[in-house]
């Protein structure tokens, strides 16, 4: 029986949600300084990087899939525009942060070298996921010619790389890759039977959440991951899907015009938000630590984390905007004069 798979125009509210929360989680979950303030920060924290990044790969892999071309195009032609819309923004941020963080110009070259094969260890961490999401769109058009049968012969591979992703280096991002491959797996899959998977009823996903309510409940008592073994991280992140899927189609199904409003703006500028939220956060630290006075405790690192968290999306939404007319007003300038 063929699957059926979502149409161009049909709405993605469930992955607006999805999107918006793993963006949240990004944000509030990059602000480690908070961790000497408050222990429930540390915990929190823990518990965000025990499953954030395989949900983002989860929902990437879903919009990649309802995202490719239904007209046949070639590989360079598909990979050309990727790169295109991806590797710019990868090396304006990476030599912005290089220059930031390099006090010479070896650890400068140094940084931008890394760049290329190992950004986990470069200057700015983050775009480390920019550089496996390219790696992902690379494979994508392999991937898209697998028939449902064989893409579950993929999917065992790719859980075994995930759970075995440790003993891989940094080195190419090789240890991310193998992490969350069986997640982006998990994402096409999800898109190509859209229909069923969407109309699963909630309460299911609710069920299937109780293994993930119970690890967090340890969490929170040991305030440390209460797995130890190897794979932990792929564990723990298949718990967590089923808990992210409930809340995602539940909030779909109630949010009114305001909440549905601010889970696509989160979704729809993710990329901004994750470009740019690292140099907003360093930057509103900086001003704080240096002109508040007020004292931070558990209570008040709480109300700092709502209000740093909300100033840096609304931030670099903006600079996202105000980067997009800039671009069109110069190619406005440019029509002119040819």
């Amino acid at each position: 029986m063929a699957q059926k798979v979502i149409t161009k125009k049909a709405r993605l509210g469930l992955f607006d949600v999805l999107t918006g929360f793993a963006t949240l989680l990004v944000v509030s979950g990059h602000q480690q300084f908070l961790e000497q303030y408050a222990l429930w920060y540390h915990v929190y924290r823990e518990i965000i990087y025990s499953f954030h990044m395989a949900l983002f790969m989860f929902v990437s892999g879903f919009l990649i899939q309802y995202s490719y071309p239904s007209k046949i195009i070639s590989y360079s032609e598909y990979i050309g525009r990727k790169l295109k819309k991806f590797l710019p923004a990868y090396f304006v941020v990476g030599i912005i942060a290089s220059i930031i963080a390099s006090s010479s110009i070896t650890e400068f070259n140094l940084n931008i070298l890394l760049l290329f094969y190992n950004p986990i260890n470069g200057s700015i961490q983050i775009i480390w996921y920019i550089y496996v999401l390219m790696i992902f769109y690379a494979l994508m058009p392999f991937i898209i010619k697998l028939s449902p049968k064989n893409l579950f012969t993929v999917l065992p591979i790719g859980l075994l790389l995930s759970l075995l992703s440790s003993n891989f280096g940094n080195i190419f991002c090789l240890q991310s890759i193998t992490y969350l491959f069986f997640f982006f797996l998990l994402g096409v899959l999800a898109c190509r039977s859209y229909i069923n998977f969407k109309l699963t009823k909630p309460i299911y996903w609710l069920l299937l959440s109780i293994p993930f309510l119970i690890y967090l409940a340890f969490f929170i008592h040991l305030q440390h991951d209460p797995f130890t073994f190897l794979g932990r991280r792929t564990l723990s992140s298949i718990l967590a899907l089923p808990l992210c899927l409930w809340m995602g189609i539940y909030l779909d199904r109630v949010k009114g015009i305001f909440v549905g409003r601010i889970f696509s703006t989160l979704s729809e500028h993710a990329f901004s938000i994750y470009l740019w939220q690292m140099f907003v956060i360093n930057a509103l630290w900086l001003v704080f630590s240096r002109f508040s006075k007020c004292a931070l405790t558990p209570y008040t690192t709480f109300v700092y984390l709502i209000i740093s968290s909300a100033l840096t999306i609304a931030i670099s939404i903006t600079l996202a905007i105000a980067y997009k007319r800039t671009i069109q007003w110069a190619q406005k300038i440019k029509s002119r004069y040819h």
